[in-house]
């Protein structure tokens, strides 16, 4: 029991260094993008290519990992990953910086594969909900932490030695620690027929709130210095928009396993909509008012892709848990890679008013899709839906700790 304590300890620290750069970064390369000229249409695509990395890396890390080992996987991603980053602050370029931007999200998310292949290896039927949550608060706490490192120095090459320096140290633990080699990881698979004829909801609401988080972790900083906000209220911006994810996720979830999951899609995605109004209106009037509107913007925009997930779920039959949440999130990444760069161009024609207006516009589309489907299809009962869970954009690994597939299994048996 000890040794599996131990197991799962080392391993969420190694995701929490990593995890806690990947959040460094972005915030660095939106705000150095900026200070240094860059159009915002151009800044935009850059941030996007993170995301095209994590598609792409999301059917390629699986075979590299069977190809050559998860530990050495990981050592290969992670120094690819610091090399990615230190070269940044070598060559400035558009070009280059997209290019380098893609390899990054490419090496993170094979990253994240090892991770969660090992945690789920290791935990039994009864653990793996625990785990599963314990992971991916981790994994929101720590994009938080890695916001505030941008306080040590936010001028010049400081904070991309920092994150090259973390994900170096990221492998440490991981390298250390004495797990057997777990199963084959399994590519995603997106069959957009099945999950539209499975669920209009799931798969339209994914991509539009992939849309608005990846508009937030890739122009969110970008935004802010825009705005007027310094290097601290840019950190303090950001940190407080996922804690409010981390914060809020639970009980809303939790209350949308008691009722028809779209009437909580529907309440998040308008509250969403309504705070992404305040948000725009007091930024320039009050900024601890600003503040908390961030809180909880984030709070319901961030509980709004798991509950899309359990909705999903809710429809499909036992042994499609994982096909139906693998498809989804390469629709997330899909949307992720498209919002920053419509973003982009609105930033550059608009100015800092259009960002908080994309995102309401997105949530109140969102809101009339789930009246519109309310309306197209019962509700299955409250006995037979899924439990929800919550989650983060990772990878497939993490899919197999669904309650939903732990039931599978058993059933199996």
């Amino acid at each position: 029991m000890r040794s599996a304590f131990l197991i799962f300890f080392t391993l969420l620290v190694g995701c929490a260094v990593f995890v806690a750069s990947t959040g460094l970064l972005g915030t660095t390369l939106a705000l150095q993008a900026g200070e240094r000229g860059l159009p915002e249409a151009v800044t935009g695509v850059v941030m996007a290519a993170y995301f095209v990395g994590f598609v792409i890396g999301t059917y390629v890390c699986p075979k590299i990992i069977e190809e050559v080992g998860h530990i050495r996987a990981f050592s290969v991603f992670a120094a690819i990953a610091a090399t990615s980053v230190l070269l940044h602050a070598l060559v400035f370029g558009a070009f280059v910086w997209a290019i380098l931007r893609l390899l990054t999200g490419g090496c993170v998310v094979g990253l994240y594969m090892v991770t969660e292949s090992w945690l789920n290896e290791q935990a039994t039927n009864q653990e793996r909900g625990r785990v599963l949550a314990a992971y991916q608060v981790t994994s929101l706490l720590s994009l938080a932490v890695g916001q505030w490192l941008l306080l040590i120095d936010a001028s010049g090459i400081t904070p991309l030695l920092i994150c090259a320096a973390l994900f170096a140290l990221g492998l440490v633990p991981v390298a250390l620690t004495k797990v057997p080699e777990p199963t084959p990881i399994p590519s995603a698979e997106l069959n957009l027929s099945y999950l539209w004829v499975t669920s209009p909801l799931g798969v339209l609401g994914t991509f539009l709130v992939a849309s608005a988080n990846g508009v937030f972790f890739a122009l969110g900083p970008l935004f802010a210095q825009i705005a007027g906000l310094n290097t601290g209220q840019v950190v303090l911006f950001m940190s407080l928009m996922i804690l409010g994810g981390v914060t809020l996720q639970w009980p809303i979830g939790h209350l949308s396993d008691t009722q028809d999951r779209r009437t909580m899609i529907l309440v998040a995605s308008v509250a969403a909509a309504t705070l992404a109004g305040l948000a725009g209106l007091t930024i320039g009037r009050s900024i601890p008012l600003f503040m908390l509107v961030a809180f909880l913007y984030g709070g319901f925009t961030f509980s709004l892709y798991p509950l899309c997930v359990a909705h999903a779920n809710d429809h499909v039959r036992a042994g499609e848990f994982v096909k139906t949440a693998s498809g989804l999130l390469l629709i997330y990444g899909i949307g992720a890679s498209i919002g920053p760069i419509v973003m982009g161009m609105l930033l550059g024609q608009f100015g800092q008013s259009a960002f908080f207006g994309f995102l309401l516009a997105i949530h109140a589309g969102l809101s009339v899709a789930s009246l519109l489907r309310m309306r197209a299809r019962e509700a299955p009962g409250i006995e037979s839906q899924e439990p929800f869970v919550m989650l983060t954009r990772t990878s497939q690994s993490a899919l197999g700790m669904l309650p939903s597939e732990q039931k599978r299994e058993v059933e199996d048996q």
